[in-house]
């Protein structure tokens, strides 16, 4: 039994003069860890050795020389004070005094005006406030006295106890009562969870809150009461409400009622709510927002006449605000019927730019109806579009969709800087080939699979039949590496610098390993037989650059978390040359889930 167990041990009537001695020691020890810089284990002794002396001068005394000694001066002077209100002889005062000559120069920072602290506390968020509140009396003092501080304010959902569901709900409200009294006029930003958001207590307790954001995580049945208090706030400008499961059957959910709006909201996330109107209340709501989330619930999604309405008014509120928009995200099965795009007009005149400012585009292929637009490919309409999210089964032959995509990608290759494709187990390989072709400016590119790819392929197959294939995680690591299929020497996205596979079963790590290699010497411009030789005959990542070669970006970021038969011992090259994200829990989580098909086949048949 070491020291501090044996101090904590201790029992209470254990004479003083043991206790003292113990204490001592205990300081002793302290002190030796402090000079060699070992803090954590000197204020472990420092709390055992008080913890038996608590009113001693001495032992006070012996406290503040070892805060001093690892740099806790507020700390040191608390202990003196504390030390002497406990009569201390005249050697002790004599000690002290010398301890306050001799202690080190306090750190800038740490004479900083009052003004200073709090400019920067209102940088803080909730948590880092709370972690600054912790550090001093004084601190803790001033950010509670500052209501200016509190501007944003989280509670989120209890941890899972045995507690009851009603003391859970009477502790949230507490917590909220505590930082809206905080804040007072000052109050701008509130996140709420379930149970507090299901309950009329948080609604209550917010009524004269000036906010400008407001996201909620409620059930399903308070989505409505919620959007309609978040109306109501003159100068609220961001708004999101995620809803659970629905209780109430969609057919007798009405429409979100924004009439009583009093706002002009710039950002909108809706999921899992009672669908939109397309009346002009809210498309008054709506007609300057930058950012768009909709994602409608599962359940509406084989209800026709459901999904057929929020269609319509998704649809309307993306017209309105096509000149504001830069992010639009939309999500949920019920989103497949919403063609977002298919009422744009005839463009009077090229050059003309319906969404002159989207970046952002997170969306199923069926919503950009690429073909109900001829002769103008949709990618025009948005020319600064840098990030785009695909839900789509990618088709297998070309023409019709195919077409219209690849005169999408077209479209936007100068623009396009990131990638995401959520496909089925049929996608087609030569059409990514061909996207990956066209967009040349690519940095990032995420493939996920909704379902489980399994192909068996042939020993000697030619290249036409390989990229006939349904594509898999090794498919897509091949095409990305040069050479490495067929002989195809083409670099495929030379500035791509992160690569992310998911939901992938045919990925073992040699094709990784080959891809970081490659692209490792191209980024040293030498060409790709140069870099082949020096892989594969060489054994080395080091080439003769070529001066006729353009270089390659080096892959920086490798992320295959869902890959679940990646072999682990390639993992270690991988990682010298990229920050690779993979663990053996996360792959055998993998392997173990069930995951329901996003897409189904009968539904995406009829959009090829």
């Amino acid at each position: 039994m070491d020291e501090r167990t044996a101090a904590r041990s201790a029992p209470l009537d254990v004479p003083r003069r043991h206790k003292g001695a113990e204490a001592r020691a205990l300081l002793a020890r302290a002190a030796e860890h402090a000079r060699r810089g070992d803090a954590r284990a000197a204020l472990s002794g420092v709390r055992d050795a008080l913890r038996l002396m608590p009113q001693s001068a001495e032992h006070l005394v012996g406290a503040a020389e070892v805060f001093y000694l690892t740099h806790y001066p507020d700390k040191a002077h608390r202990v003196l004070r504390a030390a002497e209100k406990c009569a201390p002889s005249a050697a002790l005062q004599a000690h002290i005094a010398a301890l306050r000559r001799g202690a080190p120069d306090t750190n800038d920072t740490l004479a900083l005006p009052a003004e200073t602290y709090l400019r920067i506390f209102a940088q803080l968020d909730l948590d880092s406030l709370h972690s600054a509140a912790a550090v001093c009396r004084q601190w803790r003092g001033w950010i509670c006295a500052h209501s200016a501080l509190w501007h944003s304010i989280v509670v989120g959902r209890p941890a899972p106890s045995s507690v009851p569901p009603k003391v859970r709900l009477q502790r949230q409200s507490a917590l909220l009562g505590l930082y809206v009294r905080r804040a007072k006029r000052h109050l701008q930003r509130v996140t709420l969870a379930a149970p507090l958001a299901d309950a009329d207590t948080a609604l209550r307790l917010l009524h004269d809150a000036p906010l400008k954001e407001l996201t909620v995580h409620c059930a399903y049945e308070k989505a409505g009461a919620w959007i309609a208090f978040g109306l109501a706030c003159p100068a609220l400008a961001s708004l999101a409400v995620h809803a659970g499961g629905a209780q109430t059957h969609p057919w007798l959910g009405r429409p979100l009622d924004m009439r009583g709006a009093q706002c002009a909201l710039t950002r909108l996330a809706l999921h899992g709510t009672p669908p939109l109107a397309s009346d002009e209340a809210t498309l008054r709501v709506c007609a300057h927002l930058t950012h768009l989330a909709y994602s409608a619930p599962a359940c509406a999604a084989p209800l026709r006449t459901v999904r057929e309405r929020s269609a319509a008014a998704v649809q309307t509120i993306v017209h309105a605000a096509q000149s504001t928009l830069e992010e639009l995200c939309l999500d949920g099965d019920a989103i497949w019927a919403i063609d977002a795009f298919a009422d744009a007009p005839q463009l009077p005149q090229a050059g003309i730019a319906r969404f002159p400012r989207l970046h952002t585009l997170q969306a199923p292929l069926k919503c950009m109806v690429l073909h109900s637009l001829p002769e103008v490919a949709l990618g025009s309409l948005m020319p600064r579009l840098s990030s785009l999210a695909l839900q789509v089964s990618l088709p297998r032959t070309p023409g019709g969709t195919s077409a219209a995509l690849l005169q999408f990608a077209c479209a936007t290759r100068a623009s396009l800087k990131h990638v995401a494709l959520r496909i089925t187990r049929d996608s087609a390989t030569w059409l990514v080939e061909c996207l990956l072709r066209v967009w040349v400016h690519l940095e990032s590119v995420s493939v996920t699979w909704d379902e489980a790819v399994h192909t068996d392929s042939a020993l000697l197959e030619s290249a036409e039949e390989t990229l006939q294939r349904p594509l898999t995680g090794a498919l897509l690591v091949q095409l990305l590496t040069p050479g490495a299929l067929h002989g195809r020497e083409h670099v495929l996205c030379p500035a791509l610098h992160t690569l992310t596979v998911g939901s992938e079963a045919t990925l073992r790590g040699r094709e990784l390993a080959e891809l970081v290699g490659m692209r490792t010497l191209l980024a040293q411009k030498c060409s790709v037989r140069a870099a082949r030789h020096a892989l594969f005959a060489q054994k080395s990542l080091v080439g003769e650059p070529d001066l006729d070669t353009a270089p390659a970006r080096k892959l920086d970021t490798l992320d295959v978390r869902g890959c679940r038969e990646l072999q682990p011992d390639t993992l270690p090259f991988l990682r010298q040359h990229c920050t690779v994200h993979w663990s053996a829990h996360e792959a055998e989580r993998a392997r173990h889930a069930t995951r329901a098909p996003r897409t189904a086949r009968d539904r995406l048949a009829s959009y090829r």
